[in-house]
């Protein structure tokens, strides 16, 4: 004989009380996947940004301070500006360019040079207002002391 549970037999379905069937679960697990994929859109993308912003930064005053240097170095064996700015140029990183106009050597034979990079965001770079943040200038004054 068929055992009833409640005047139910096996076969009948068994009624939900409140609760959404099972089916339903999966539309649960994709709606709190597009929350959390908008979260990270809305604050992952800018923190990514500005780690690359900073790390910019970080080469970009390195990188100053060699070009620099070797500014110095030929502005105290030729004691021409021109030739000084030429060797910067050469000495700049690829991607980064030489600030010209505050390009300057002093008589003590220190010369002063400003590195300009544009640095590539996701987002930050696109944004009218922000897209100077994206803008890194480092400047520096060195004196070679090899001579």
């Amino acid at each position: 004989m068929l055992r009833t549970l409640r005047g139910l037999r096996p076969a009948d379905p068994i009624p939900h009380r409140g609760r959404r069937p099972s089916g339903d679960a999966g539309g649960l697990v994709v709606g709190w996947a597009v929350k959390l994929l908008i979260v990270f859109a809305v604050v992952g993308i800018p923190v990514i940004d500005g780690v690359r912003i900073a790390a910019t930064h970080l080469t970009e005053s390195d990188d100053v301070s060699s070009v620099a240097d070797k500014a110095s170095q030929v502005w105290q064996a030729t004691h021409s500006a021109s030739a000084a700015l030429q060797a910067a140029e050469g000495a700049a990183p690829s991607g980064e360019t030489v600030v010209t106009a505050t390009f300057k050597t002093f008589p003590n034979g220190a010369a002063y040079v400003e590195l300009r990079q544009t640095v590539s965001t996701i987002l930050i770079g696109h944004i009218g207002p922000l897209k100077k943040l994206a803008v890194v200038t480092e400047g520096t004054t060195v004196t070679d002391q090899s001579s």
